[in-house]
């Protein structure tokens, strides 16, 4: 079957629609391809990411070991008891006997009992019959940063009749819990320095 009868059997298909059939080798055929060939035709690309120049690159790495430095200083803080870890806090007694009514022995002769704590510190706070104060040697005992002696079963905070004096250094001893009477404790003085060191240097 050549062209003319195809194109025959199509319009007796179809006898209403007028087709208007041209050559493809024809010059409108020609014009259409031309058309095609020169109409330009953008597509949307995308641009590779932008690498950072050389100073952004070095900004970058700054900001990364501050970061760095600042974690590992607050590691080393916290593990060497820095920052904001709490102090260790001990609690004693100040006992409820008058040291006017006891028989004490001369202090020279006194023998602190096996299992007695000693320790030197400062009175930061008397609060509520609360006296605390910060330790800076333990004799014996210990160790804690803080010690905290319970006064509110006792009739005055005191020991032997003396007061405690916040921003005062106290040697005090501690006997079964207890803060030791008798001068065993009390402040910091040359003389029961001297005693510390014979009872528990």
């Amino acid at each position: 079957m050549n062209d003319e009868e195809l194109f025959g059997a199509l319009r007796r298909a179809a006898p209403d629609v007028e087709a208007a059939v041209r050559p493809t080798d024809g010059p409108r055929a020609a014009a259409l391809m031309e058309q095609i060939m020169t109409t330009s035709t953008e597509f949307p690309v995308s641009q590779p990411a932008q690498r950072p120049t050389p100073t952004q690159r070095r900004w970058w790495l700054a900001g990364v070991a501050g970061l760095a430095a600042v974690a590992i200083a607050a590691i080393a803080a916290v593990s060497l008891g820095g920052g904001e870890s709490p102090a260790t806090v001990a609690t004693y007694g100040l006992g409820g006997s008058d040291p006017t009514l006891a028989s004490c022995l001369p202090v020279a002769e006194i023998v602190p009992p096996p299992g007695t704590e000693a320790f030197g510190g400062t009175v930061d706070s008397i609060v509520d019959g609360f006296v605390t104060l910060t330790v800076d040697t333990w004799y014996v005992g210990g160790p804690a940063d803080l010690v905290r002696l319970d006064g509110t079963s006792t009739p005055s905070v005191s020991l032997d009749g003396v007061e405690f004096v916040v921003g005062q250094r106290y040697l005090v001893s501690i006997w079964d819990g207890v803060v030791g009477v008798c001068g065993t404790s009390g402040p910091a003085t040359p003389e029961l320095q001297q005693q510390f060191d014979v009872w528990f240097g």
